[in-house]
């Protein structure tokens, strides 16, 4: 059974002697079939490859690098430009705490593969609550590798925090996705951060081992900007 963001499916699966990409080999990995017509690429490296490691989407040098975790003497170290996030959580279901969203306290995580960020029905509830002039405008459709299709309701957040880091008018699409369901948080206020955010940054970088965010500020956006 393979788990997406919309829906789980059944699929075969096939045994990969081994697989190399960057500095990591993973041997004997049994990986599940999907169409190609779904997954637009010949395939997706997984957190069964990528747990224990960091990875850093370059956008300025249009690149993917995985490697080895920071060393630990750099840890809760960061140069003038980029802003560190801690996160926690295990097999690579990382997530930060210390988030807010137009001062709702909310559990954050990213997700590479998705292109547009998406936060869950309670914290649109807890929003609303909050300030009754929160209204969604559009609706977008939204899918995964694993298919079917669920509307999300478009939302302006007008600021949100993330550690040190601020967003600020930034759009947000509203839907309870089975992912937040798969995590546990289905009711708990909840953001899924996307591609469509991160591409703001020169680079961010998730290490998996050290449990860490960092965000390159070089490059980034007037929406987004270290507090």
């Amino acid at each position: 059974m393979v788990e997406g963001v919309v829906r789980t499916v059944s699929a075969e699966t096939v045994q990969l002697g081994d697989i190399t990409f960057g500095p990591v080999t993973c041997e004997n990995l049994r990986v599940p079939l999907l169409p190609r017509s779904q997954l637009l690429v010949d395939g997706y490296l997984g957190l069964d490859a990528i747990d224990g490691y960091r990875v850093t989407l370059d956008f300025k040098n249009q690149a993917l690098v995985v490697s080895e975790p920071r060393h630990a003497l750099l840890l809760n170290w960061a140069p003038p430009n980029e802003t560190l996030v801690p996160v926690s959580g295990h097999l690579g279901h990382l997530r930060a705490f210390n988030c807010l969203v137009d001062g709702v306290r909310a559990t954050a995580f990213v997700d590479t593969g998705a292109e547009v960020s998406v936060g869950n029905s309670p914290l649109y509830d807890a929003l609303v609550q909050r300030d009754s002039s929160h209204v969604t405008k559009n609706t977008l459709p939204l899918t995964g590798v694993t298919g079917g299709i669920i509307s999300g309701r478009l939302t302006t957040i007008r600021q949100l925090r993330l550690n040190a880091l601020t967003f600020e008018q930034c759009e947000v699409a509203i839907a309870n996705l089975q992912i937040f369901d798969l995590w546990g948080l289905a009711r708990t206020p909840s953001l899924l951060i996307g591609m469509n955010w991160l591409r703001q940054f020169s680079y961010v970088s998730i290490d998996y081992a050290r449990k860490e965010l960092r965000f390159d500020l070089a490059k980034s956006a007037a929406i987004a900007h270290r507090a």
